[in-house]
């Protein structure tokens, strides 16, 4: 069956220009972006002098022919840069400065430049010609919504199932150790995608896309249904992938809607955009190693949990320790930020890296770092200083700000697994761009400022809605019991 997966991924190429034949070229894109990340093979073919040929590629090359071939005029060739697309195009380059300063010459400069582009540039160019105004925004948002409930079905199955719809479809796996389909007592669903974690995110970003809609009034129904009907079902789904991380991050994005819409308040938004850096901050520096906190949670909580966050933590301090002299621009690509071992501690292995930003310290440095994470939070960042907060439930902004917070849950589950998905490249090149086009718009005066205004002002008042290679880890975290 190996065979079906090859010429599925091959296949996909014109089958996305047919597409672009038979409907409007934005509801194509929409289509195969969808589409593929959700259903074709985790299959990783090597082409020589290009990047692997893999379901992100395929589709970033088959977009990107069918945007040139068959939409020419209205879309890319009439994109205009805006200096909010600084951050991507300097994290573009930082694959190629990294290869030359670590001395692996042009040609690995200029394939980690090209691989980067199909990744990053190809998703994002896409995100900012094809959604530039609100209703393209929800148009997207739809997509999303369709795709989670697809998969609704699909992840039951494999709840009761166990995951076996790759290997049914495709006659592989996407991953070896089987023990990480098992979670709380039962199965976790993949389906088509290469971890469980990854559909988890997935399933919280439409059950909080959907939530947002709903409670914004910005659509009362989809495909027929009530659009509350839609957020509980997509919602009881994302609990039962039981991908713990993306349960958590799903109640933490609900959270800044729920402050959002019943306070009109941008301070829980402000803080998780500030948390971020700061996080990244402490654990790139070294200032805080988080073995503590392992213990604690290994005594209060889950010893399990505590094993799992423990390793993670240990794999990243050694990458920090191992960057020492190398902060600035990493290693360079092809994994030699991690081609060392751990000793002591109860482990002797070579490092694995869990996390998307210990990848990229790794391989990119610091410069690396900053530039992608800027990217990830600039675009949601403006867009939150030019909408007042009155505006930000209103049915007309509801599209392009329910991607701003959406966009924030990625930017979050990067700190802890390194799984990227263009979709969200997609999301966020829209959301900075309708960012840099959009007006200030300054949030309107608050109850307590007009009783403030002069009497005379005050008569028919408006009421306002308110260097070494060897590095030795701290101990395993330790239960009441003993050590785990």
């Amino acid at each position: 069956m190996l065979w079906f997966a090859n010429v599925a991924l091959w296949l996909w190429l014109p089958l996305v220009l047919v597409l672009f034949l038979l409907v409007p070229a934005r509801q194509a894109v929409v289509g195969a972006l969808i589409a593929s990340w959700l259903f074709l093979p985790q299959l990783e073919i090597e082409i020589q002098f290009l990047p692997n040929f893999t379901k992100v590629s395929a589709t970033s090359y088959a977009l990107l022919l069918g945007a040139l071939l068959l939409d020419p005029r209205r879309t890319l060739f009439k994109f205009r840069p805006a200096w909010t697309d600084i951050p991507m195009f300097l994290f573009l380059f930082s694959g190629c400065i990294s290869s030359f300063t670590n001395g692996l010459g042009a040609y690995d400069a200029f394939s980690m430049l090209l691989q980067r582009f199909v990744q990053y540039g190809i998703p994002y160019l896409l995100g900012r010609s094809y959604f530039q105004t609100i209703d393209d925004a929800k148009e997207l948002c739809q997509g999303i919504l369709l795709g989670g409930l697809l998969y609704v079905p699909l992840c039951m199955y494999e709840f009761r199932m166990s995951p076996q719809l790759h290997n049914i479809v495709y006659g592989f796996s996407p991953f070896n150790d089987f023990k990480m389909a098992r979670r709380w007592g039962g199965f976790r669903p993949t389906v088509f995608m290469q971890h469980g974690l990854m559909v988890g995110v997935w399933m919280a970003t439409a059950a909080a896309t959907s939530f947002w809609l709903w409670r914004t009034r910005a659509m009362d129904r989809f495909l027929g249904i009530p659009m509350w009907i839609v957020t509980v079902v997509l919602l009881v789904t994302t609990v039962f992938v039981k991908a713990t991380g993306a349960i958590v991050l799903l109640a933490g994005v609900m959270g800044i809607m729920f402050f959002l819409l019943q306070f009109r308040s941008k301070t829980p938004f402000y803080m998780a955009l500030l948390a971020i850096p700061a996080y990244i901050l402490i654990r790139s520096t070294g200032t805080w190693d988080g073995i503590a906190f392992s213990e604690w949670l290994g005594t209060q909580i889950s010893p399990d949990r505590a094993e799992s966050l423990w390793y993670r933590l240990t794999m990243e301090n050694a990458t920090v320790f191992h960057l020492e002299n190398r902060g600035m621009f990493g290693w360079g690509g092809w994994g030699r930020a991690f081609d060392f071992k751990v000793y002591d501690g109860g482990l002797d292995t070579y490092i694995v890296p869990d996390s998307f930003w210990i990848v990229t310290f790794g391989a990119n440095g610091y410069y690396g770092l900053i530039t992608v994470f800027a990217f990830y939070l600039l675009g949601p960042a403006v867009l939150l200083w030019k909408i007042g907060a009155e505006d930000w439930g209103k049915p007309k902004y509801a599209p392009v700000t329910g991607m701003a917070v959406v966009s924030l849950l990625y930017a979050m589950d990067c700190l802890f697994n390194a799984m990227v998905n263009p979709i969200f490249i997609v999301m966020l090149g829209a959301v900075t761009g309708m960012a840099a086009r959009m007006q200030y718009r300054a949030a309107k005066p608050t109850r307590s400022a007009a009783s403030t205004r002069p009497a005379k002002q005050v008569e028919a008042p408006r009421t306002a809605r308110t260097g070494s290679d060897r590095y030795t880890p701290p101990g395993r975290p330790r239960t009441a019991e003993g050590p785990l």
